[in-house]
């Protein structure tokens, strides 16, 4: 029936209005379906925009902690630095109070080994002493010894 009603069209003459509008339905039909097309891209475009928000998003966070790690680790450096200025003021403290050790301990070496040399000396006065003291106590004792 569809067949024969297209033929009864087919052999009716057709007015340049009707050739017209047909031409503007398929025009029409044309652009609905243009419509359609664009819609759909349209569709997917804002579901990939929603995932680069979300990925942003997901890279605003990221970068916020990245941001507090830095922060700390920053704040550990300038602790670790402190503390490395206290360690070489107190190694350097202790250099010089090791250097100031070491010269008092030099000095005190020194003047016990003059003592020593002191004692050595004081001793052999002592000795030459008492040699000298036991020649005079001999030569006394001759000298009356001859007398009497």
């Amino acid at each position: 029936r569809d067949v024969e009603d297209v033929r009864e069209e087919e052999e009716q003459p057709v007015s340049e209005d009707e050739k017209e509008v047909a031409r503007l339905r398929i025009k029409v039909a044309l652009l609905e379906d243009e419509k359609g097309f664009a819609e759909l891209v349209l569709e997917g475009l804002e579901g990939e925009l929603e995932e680069v928000r979300e990925r942003c998003q997901a890279f605003e966070e990221d970068n916020a902690t990245l941001r507090d790690a830095l922060a700390d680790q920053k704040q550990k450096v300038r602790e670790l630095a402190v503390e490395a200025v206290a360690k070489e003021e107190d190694f350097n403290q202790r250099g010089n109070t090791a250097q100031h050790q070491a010269a008092l301990l030099g000095e005190a070496r020194a003047a016990a080994f003059s003592l020593k040399m002191e004692l050595a000396a004081s001793e052999r006065r002592e000795e030459q002493l008492r040699e000298a003291a036991a020649l005079h106590a001999e030569s006394p004792s001759k000298e009356l010894g001859r007398e009497r």
